[in-house]
This record gives structure tokens, sequence and C-alpha cells, in this order.
């Protein structure tokens, strides 16, 4: 495998907006989190549009990310071996880095931060590949499935709106008390989406692997029977299961139902997940419209670190008090526009970036990290 590979990063730059959708609501709306959410929220039409993030958004954009993670995990691996540098060497430089950056992040920006999980999860990948990578990416959202039917009733059962009460008070105070809140939370959050996401995750990072074994992305035409296939059985299962975890969410069904539509998100998200790479794939293949937003979407992929980091500080400026505190104040349909727009940014950022620039900045900072050399700005003629 050689060159870049557009497509990669045209996905990368889709899980960008999926996962600035569903993170926004944090910030936008702490009450959320203990099932009362703020008064302009619980309206229909806010019902509406959380309805339609819990079926689309949800649970499959991370997995997402995290199969793009494997997949150029093996990219990365190719070109150190390329270069002549060693590659679990190079490789443990990068997730250290990966690390550092996403603790910054967790404890500044967004606790939620994944990161650091997917740097834990990347050493993990350094020492095990099973020999059967498809069956053990199974078992692992099988056992993911049944954490979060435990998570889901543990969450259930614990009364959370003190500390949502708390977090609203602390995003409409001052940038001290939302320092404040970042730190105090990012521990035991952190733990959550390392111990409620991880398997997943890792689960996904596998099957990224075996993708760029058998070079799905950078030759999606040979394996168009595949992809076929995962839009066939894929669709109908992720949104049947995404159906009933949008519709469970949207009442008051007690633990034992929130147990039921999370555990159901955890088994069938990745297999949505699944079925919109097949879809993406097929239509960047295509001329036209399927051909643009592969030229538009590429750039913002490029650019993930910073995008990623760079959206939390958007985020957090529109809604905390680092900026102009409109936590609990916007409507739903609102928060939706502003994800948009943040998105919209991004990608005519990336692409005006990118013409000038050799690697967006946390990719440089990263990149020079990795290699112990001073990487170079702007594009080179040669």
């Amino acid at each position: 495998m050689t060159g870049r590979i557009h497509a990669v990063d045209a996905l990368r730059g889709v899980a960008l907006f999926g996962i600035c959708m569903v993170n926004a609501w944090y910030y936008a709306d702490p009450l959320g989190i203990s099932g009362a959410a703020s008064a302009v929220i619980d309206t229909t039409a806010g019902d509406v549009t959380r309805f339609i993030i819990g079926l689309l958004f949800e649970g499959k954009f991370y997995p997402l990310f995290a199969f793009l993670f494997g997949y150029s995990f093996a990219l990365m691996g190719d070109a150190s071996e390329r270069a002549g540098a060693h590659p679990a060497t190079r490789m443990k430089r990068r997730l250290w880095g990966l690390f550092v950056i996403g603790l910054v992040h967790g404890l500044v920006l967004w606790p939620g931060d994944i990161l650091t999980t997917y740097a834990i999860l990347g050493f993990v990948l350094l020492t095990w590949w099973p020999r059967r990578p498809v069956v053990a990416a199974a078992t692992l959202i099988g056992i993911s499935t049944l954490m979060w039917f435990v998570l889901g009733a543990l969450w259930d059962s614990v009364d959370l709106g003190e500390d949502a009460a708390l977090t609203l008070a602390n995003y409409q105070g001052t940038p001290g008390t939302v320092l404040a809140e970042h730190a105090g939370t990012y521990l035991g959050i952190g733990l959550t989406v390392l111990i409620g996401q991880g398997p997943t995750a890792l689960a996904m990072m596998l099957l990224g692997l075996y993708a760029a074994e058998h070079e799905l992305l950078s030759d999606p035409a040979a394996h168009a029977p595949l992809l076929r296939r995962l839009v066939r059985v894929g669709l109908p299962i992720g949104l049947a299961g995404s159906l009933v975890y949008a519709v469970v969410m949207q009442t008051d069904g007690g633990a034992g139902a929130d147990a039921l539509a999370f555990g159901l998100l955890a088994l069938t998200g990745p297999i949505l997940t699944g079925a919109y790479i097949a879809l993406l794939l097929r239509w960047f293949a295509r001329p036209g419209a399927g051909a643009t937003a592969l030229g538009w979407l590429a750039p913002a992929g490029r650019m993930a670190l910073t995008n990623y980091v760079g959206q939390s500080l958007v985020l957090a400026v529109v809604f905390t008090a680092y900026g102009f505190a409109l936590a609990g104040e916007l409507s739903a349909p609102a928060v939706a526009g502003v994800v948009c727009a943040i998105f919209l940014v991004e990608v005519l950022l990336s692409q005006w970036w990118l013409r000038r620039f050799a690697f967006g900045p946390l990719e440089w900072l990263l990149r020079a990290w990795t290699r112990r050399e001073r990487p170079p700005w702007r594009w080179t003629v040669t």
C-alpha cells in the first residue's frame, strides 16, 4: 500500500461530523444526562431532533473513527518500513504523543475525549494480532453489548440530577469553573469511555487492520460484492437496532428498557457503521456528486486531529463560560445547526490550509514528535 488513500481521509471527515453531532449535546444540554432536558430542548422539535440523532448518529461514528484508526495503523506501519524505521518504535512514540494531546484535550476542553482511549488501545494492537481478527472483533462487540446491558442498568439506577445541575452551573459560571468541571469529571468520564466504548473500538480497529491487509479502501471496486452485502444486511439490521434505541431513549421506560437500548446500540451500531462505510465508498467512486464530496471531505479528514480538537474548542466557546455560555439556552434544532456550521467551516478551512501547508497544526506537532525531526510546514516543489 503506497500513496495517500483519499477515501480514508473522506471517511474520516464524515466521522468528524458525526462525532461532533453527538458530543455537542454534552455542552449544549448538561441536564440531558439526568433525563431532565433543558426547557428549550424539551419540546416537540427537540424530541424529533434528538430522535434523528439517536437513530442515525449515536454509537455509529466513534466505531467509524476506530475502524479508520486501525486502517491507518497498518498504513503507517508500512510507511515506517519503507522509510527504514522500526515500525513498533515509531508507533509507540506516536501513541504517547496522541495520549498527551488527548489528556490536555480532556482536561481543558472535552472530558469525553477519545484520543487517550485510542492511544491505549493502540498499544494493545502493537502486541496482539489474533489469527482470526473478524472472529475476535465479533467477540469483542459481544462483550461490549453485555457490558452496556450492565452499564445501562447502573446508569439509570443512579440519580444524576445533582451532578447535571452542577455541570450546567459550572458551564454558565466562569472560565475557572469550566476548567474545574472538566478536570474534576475527566477521570470518571474517561474510564466510562474506556470501559464502555473500548471493546467496540478495539473490535473496529481489528477490522480496520484486516481491511487494510485486503486493501478494501484503496481498491473498493475489487470488493464490490462485499460492499453490496454490507448494505443489504447491515442497513436493515443496524437501523432496526438504532430505531429501538432511539424510541426507548425518548420514553421513560426505566432501567431495564435503557439497558436493552444501550445493549442493542452496542450490538447493531457497528453493523450500521459497516453499512455507512459501504454506502460512502460506493458513492465516492461515482463521478459527479460523489467525487465532489470526496474532494471536499478528504482535506478535513487529513486534518482530523486538529479538527477534532478544534470542534471541541468551538463548542466550549459557544456553550460554556470560556465564551458565550449558551449551555441550556439553545433549542435542539439550533444546536444541530451550530454543529453543521462548525463542520462547514472546518471543511472550508481545511481546504484553504492544505493548499498552503503540508500538515494540520496538531498533525505537524505529532509528526515532529513521532519522527524526532522538524517536518516542513509548507509544500516543497521538487
